[in-house]
């Protein structure tokens, strides 16, 4: 029992390593593809979180094939896997991959609720940071030309609050 115990510590942090790289890989390319946003700093950081969660959400199965190659070059590092083969037969080793298989086909099937919820905070986010946005308007005549401000001006109730 205490190997499987060690092979779970071994396995999950062969997971967080996946994991982790992953995330921040993801988080690079939406955080650039996120700066042209109108914006401040902060909403971009979550916002590009929040879609590099999204991503990891939908390539779950790569995460799963990535920490199991992980497992497997931490595991042969230290020679642990021929000692694991010797003192476990082969239902145990079965044993110890049935939870982490029965995990991962829930987070297969539900991963169209979890992107769901994500892009309901992503839109949620934004709509928040689009209400109070700020317009100007330029009409130019013959020689002069003629500014409007428009501000706080509210697309989704159509109000505008000062012009």
């Amino acid at each position: 029992m205490k190997i499987i115990n060690y092979l779970y510590i071994k396995y999950s942090f062969a997971f967080l390593i996946s994991i982790s790289s992953s995330l921040a890989i993801f988080f690079i390319f939406t955080l650039i593809g996120n700066l042209g946003e109108k914006i401040n700093f902060s909403s971009i950081i979550y916002l590009s979180f929040l879609s590099s969660i999204q991503i990891l959400s939908y390539v779950n199965s790569f995460i799963i094939f990535l920490s199991f190659i992980i497992f497997v070059i931490i595991l042969k590092s230290k020679n642990e896997i021929i000692i694991v083969k010797e003192y476990l037969s082969s239902n145990r080793i079965i044993a110890f991959f049935l939870p982490l298989v029965l995990i991962f086909t829930f987070l297969e099937i539900e991963k169209e609720n979890i992107s769901k919820q994500i892009n309901a905070h992503k839109s949620n986010l934004l709509k928040s940071n689009y209400k109070n946005e700020n317009k100007i308007i330029v009409d130019i005549f013959n020689d002069s030309k003629q500014f409007t401000v428009i501000e706080g001006l509210n697309l989704e109730n159509s109000k505008i609050e000062e012009i």
